[in-house]
């Protein structure tokens, strides 16, 4: 996917699919690799726990199995795998935040102990906004924010977004976004991870880059079992 896609300081990169489509374990790599590079990275994480999300990210660098790592069935070799792998994510900070002001405040707060360079909220329509009239409106002011931060701090930030219904086993367009067009109108770019009738790929593509950079329908390869996408010869068909 590094091919096709480019995250960049004071952007807003929405990565929009179905439950159970790759975005978490896509957003995760993501991280990942940032923190490997020194990046500090807030991923705000509302659907899953701080102990399920270092699990998945020790299976995603170990390439073993998450039930084994969740259930804790691991051969010595392996506990030795996780051991040294713990550290991947050292510069991850798994901090779930509901509200905006929260998200605000904890940005703030990464920045001013050891900075900030990257934030992901997994995901957007999990977030609340007590004050909006209507779900459309929350949601849309939700997204506003996360362009305001990705501004405000200089760093890109990175929303999740479930897709509507109308996306299920099909290639999924800007329309399905759920909730608010306005994810599509803050967005600096969108990409876009749905099923495509095989346990081992997904597909993907660049359904908005306001720099141009515009890719078709692709596939690649994915492991749910271990929580990530191939890191070489991922496409498998254009």
């Amino acid at each position: 996917i590094d091919a096709y896609t480019r995250i960049t300081p004071e952007n807003l990169v929405v990565i929009g699919a179905r439950p159970a489509s790759g975005k978490t374990s896509l957003a995760l790599g993501i991280a990942i690799e940032a923190s490997k590079q020194g990046k500090r990275v807030l991923y705000n994480c509302l659907e899953m726990s701080t102990v399920e999300m270092t699990e998945s990210m020790i299976s995603h660098e170990t390439q073993i199995p998450l039930s084994k790592i969740i259930y804790r069935n691991l051969a010595p070799h392996e506990m030795q795998q996780c051991r040294m792998h713990a550290q991947s994510g050292a510069n991850i900070v798994f901090s779930p935040q509901k509200t905006i002001p929260e998200l605000i405040a904890k940005c703030r707060s990464m920045r001013a102990n050891g900075g900030l360079d990257l934030v992901i909220t997994d995901f957007l329509q999990k977030m609340t906004d007590h004050d909006a009239e209507n779900r459309t409106q929350e949601i849309g002011k939700i997204s506003r924010m996360h362009k305001e931060i990705a501004q405000d701090f200089g760093i890109p930030v990175i929303g999740l977004s479930q897709l509507s219904r109308a996306a299920d086993g099909v290639e999924p367009e800007l329309k399905d976004l759920r909730e608010s067009g306005d994810i599509e109108q803050d967005a600096n770019a969108v990409y876009m991870l749905w099923k495509n009738g095989a346990e081992d790929t997904r597909g993907f593509k660049i359904a908005k880059d306001r720099r141009g950079r515009g890719v078709g329908a692709i596939t690649i390869k994915f492991s749910g079992e271990t929580v990530s996408f191939a890191k070489k010869n991922a496409v498998v068909q254009k």
